[in-house]
């Protein structure tokens, strides 16, 4: 099991949000955590739902897998925020 950090990007706090790694290299979560891998370059791309407007986020990183590790970001109304990507606590 994993976790997704996101902050900024006009949410009005640090979302941690836990994942599960399924079939075709996709990763799902609440909020409408849906988050593909590409297994050719490990770019990820996908979306969520900001836990206090309810709109959906578009996101856009890239995943280290040595690393366990991944990053990327999306974008608020006038603020760009991040996602962190990685092992649960």
């Amino acid at each position: 099991m994993g976790v997704v950090i996101l902050t900024g990007g006009n949410l009005t706090n640090i979302v941690t949000i836990p994942i599960t790694l399924g079939g075709n290299n996709r990763i799902a979560g609440s909020n409408g955590l849906a988050l593909t891998i590409s297994r050719i370059n490990g770019s990820v791309s996908g979306s969520f739902l900001d836990p206090s407007t309810s709109a959906q986020r578009t996101v856009k990183g890239v995943v280290l897998r040595d690393q366990n590790f991944g990053g990327g970001e999306f974008l608020g109304p006038d603020q760009s925020g991040s996602i962190t990507i990685g092992n649960a606590p």
